[in-house]
C-alpha cells in the first residue's frame, strides 16, 4: 500500500501530457512568485531611507574617541564647532533624480 511503490509510478505514468503541461506550469508560476516576493524584498531593503545621523550623535562617538585618545582637544575642539556649526543649518533640500538624466554624459 505504499504510495511511492510500484502504484505510485504506476499513477505517475498514467498522467497524460496536459497534466505534465499543468504540473509544471504551476510549479513555474509558483517560483516566479516566490523570486518576485524576494526581488521586492531585496529592492526595498536597497532603496530603504536611512536617517542620517544627529549631531549628538556624531559629538558622542567624537567624545568617546577623544577619551580614548585617539584625538586631542584641539583636534575634538575643531570637530565639535564643525558639527554645532552644520546643525544650525537648516537641513538641504534632497536634489530630485530625473532618470532620464541618469548616466548620461553630455
Amino acid at each position: 500500500m505504499s504510495v511511492f511503490g510500484l502504484e505510485g509510478a504506476v499513477l505517475l505514468a498514467a498522467l497524460s501530457p496536459a497534466a505534465w503541461y499543468n504540473i509544471g506550469l504551476v510549479v513555474v508560476l509558483v517560483a516566479l512568485a516566490i523570486a518576485g516576493v524576494m526581488a521586492y524584498h531585496v529592492w526595498h531593503e536597497v532603496n530603504e531611507e536611512i536617517e542620517p545621523a544627529t549631531p549628538e550623535e556624531l559629538l558622542a562617538s567624537f567624545e568617546q574617541a577623544r577619551s580614548e585618545g585617539e584625538l586631542d582637544d584641539e583636534e575634538y575642539a575643531r570637530v565639535r564647532r564643525e558639527i554645532e556649526k552644520t546643525a544650525s543649518r537648516p537641513p538641504a533640500s534632497k536634489p530630485v533624480r530625473r532618470d532620464d538624466q541618469a548616466g548620461t554624459s553630455r
